[in-house]
């Protein structure tokens, strides 16, 4: 299996774990108050622009680079 694969398997284990403990922990009302603060950031983020600028600035890194070895 893939770095990448037990990556996002870890993460998703986590947020498993979070989700439940907010649902059925003690303080879970102030670990969901968290999170809903981290959620509310995050919708403001352009997801869209940010993927764009660094799929474009990967590919300019790429280019040079591959200019300066085989030039």
């Amino acid at each position: 299996m893939s770095y990448l694969f037990f990556q996002a398997l870890r993460y998703l284990l986590i947020t498993g774990i979070v989700l439940a403990y907010i649902e059925a922990g003690p303080g879970g009302a102030a670990v969901r108050e968290i999170v809903d603060m981290f959620k509310e950031e995050l919708l403001k983020v352009d997801w869209l622009t940010l993927f764009y600028e660094f799929k474009t600035t990967v590919v300019e890194v790429a280019t040079t680079a591959i200019n300066s070895w085989f030039g």
